[in-house]
């Protein structure tokens, strides 16, 4: 665990490199973690996996031969490959910031020590099923247009999410395919 230790104290924090446009919060990607943390790990001999078992994600951190920590994280069983395939995303990026008890925080250069406090968000009122969450998750990481008119495809087609919801995501897609441009 030493070497856990001395790899930890030389992660940064990381930066939200995405946006949620309908709660207008940040995230830390998956990718951007993994680019933060993994050559530090990697610098002391330290390396993450994943692998399936069942319905759980394991992630294991490994000195040389051996797993040195381990978090799971069970999955969703509704046979849903978009829906796993969310998961599996989130499940990694949440085992490994939990495991290395990383500090995700937004970076305003001290702008916010200037800013009035933002007024509190309103209720919109639309209560978000599992399915809606995990298709806007699709929309906010969809990085090419192809993908964005998959999960676009979807959502038209998709029969267990309510008229609101579809809205919703609607105006999350138009956000997105403004950016993807």
């Amino acid at each position: 665990m030493k070497k856990l230790f001395e790899a930890k104290n030389e992660i940064p924090v990381i930066k939200k490199d995405a946006n949620n446009p309908f709660f207008k919060s940040g995230y830390a990607t998956l990718s951007n973690i993994i680019e933060t943390v993994e050559p530090i790990l990697m610098k002391h001999g330290l390396m993450i996996t994943h692998v399936m078992q069942g319905n759980s994600l394991i992630t294991q951190i490994w000195d040389n031969d051996k797993a040195i920590l381990e978090s799971s994280f069970l999955l969703p069983t509704n046979g849903d490959i978009q829906k796993i395939g969310s998961a599996i995303t989130y499940a990694k990026r949440y085992n490994i910031t939990a495991m290395l008890n990383l500090n995700i925080e937004d970076d305003d250069d001290g702008n916010g020590a200037k800013k009035p406090e933002p007024a509190p968000k309103k209720d919109t009122g639309i209560k978000l099923s599992d399915r809606s969450i995990d298709l806007e998750a699709d929309i906010l990481m969809a990085t090419s247009k192809e993908q964005l008119l998959a999960v676009g495809g979807i959502i038209k087609n998709e029969t267990t999410i309510t008229e609101a919801e579809k809205t919703y995501l609607r105006v999350i897609y138009k956000q997105k395919e403004k950016e993807i441009k």
